[in-house]
């Protein structure tokens, strides 16, 4: 399965990226299939049980290595070499190969941290003269900061998925007696109707609104009843994770007091959340 992402400046990532490495005397990096090849490539394949990578160099020399399963899409990616291997063959060899023949460095590269173990293990056995690394610090600090098109894609999926919950929840009582799941499908299926891509909802009802990433989907919406919506997805690649409470009915002087308790930690934590600020005082802000 190939996936294109929004259209971002793949190449200014790369480049960053490549920076970094070269500052920290990595000769490659090996980008399993994970969000991280998206970031940085609009490219994308299915985590299976075969080894497929992107390579970059700190010279800024580009490849990739898959299995000829996904030829069709790995002819679309904009890299200076492809190699492919066979189901039955050694990937690990040709790998090896492939890099030796290219003159691609191999004294320290680099993995990224959600690569599973039975390609890592296999990985250091084959390359046991190299010194592995994770690439996450780097790519931590190419992301933290956003640039306009990918604060224009967070936003976008907030005003897209929160539209999809104004239309479903317009409904009003006529959601009583529906199970969560029944709630869950019909929102995923509007905000999917809006372009929003892994749309997914946790609903809980009820005291199950206090049990944290609730998974059950049995419960029913009940008349004088709390309803926790936890929702969201992704537009462009980039996600958004909004949570929404409703009760139906009257709700007791408890349940007000404990809404108001989290709404006055919220407008705090949007207060102390200011350029310069440190993240742990947002936070003390909040828990105070």
């Amino acid at each position: 399965m190939g996936i294109r992402m929004g259209k971002y400046d793949w190449n200014a990532r790369q480049q960053r990226l490549c920076g970094l490495m070269q500052e920290a005397g990595i000769d490659c990096l090996l980008q399993f299939p994970a969000v991280n090849m998206g970031y940085l490539t609009g490219r994308m394949l299915m985590q299976d049980e075969r080894l497929n990578l992107y390579l970059l160099t700190a010279d800024g020399k580009k490849a990739a290595f898959a299995n000829t399963v996904y030829q069709t899409e790995v002819e679309e990616w904009d890299v200076a070499d492809k190699c492919y291997w066979k189901d039955g063959e050694d990937p690990w060899k040709i790998l090896k190969g492939f890099l030796a023949g290219q003159g691609y460095g191999r004294k320290k590269m680099m993995v990224d941290g959600s690569m599973p173990s039975r390609f890592t293990f296999p990985m250091m056995d084959a390359f046991p003269e190299t010194a592995f690394v994770l690439a996450d610090g780097l790519y931590s600090r190419l992301r933290r900061r956003k640039d306009e098109e990918e604060y224009e894609a967070m936003k976008t999926s907030c005003q897209l998925c929160s539209e999809a919950l104004e239309e479903v929840m317009a409904q009003g009582r006529g959601l009583i007696g529906m199970t969560e799941g029944q709630l869950r499908d019909i929102l995923c299926r509007a905000m999917e109707k809006r372009g929003i891509s892994n749309a997914g909802a946790l609903v809980c009802a009820g005291e199950n609104a206090a049990i944290p990433h609730y998974t059950r989907s049995d419960g029913k919406i009940e008349d004088g009843k709390c309803l926790l919506v936890d929702f969201g997805g992704t537009f462009d690649g980039y996600w958004s994770d909004m949570t929404r409470t409703f009760y139906f009915g009257a709700p007791p002087e408890d349940f007000r007091r404990a809404y108001e308790v989290v709404r006055e930690a919220l407008l705090l934590g949007h207060k102390e959340a200011y350029p310069g600020n440190r993240m742990e005082n947002v936070d003390k802000a909040v828990r105070g």
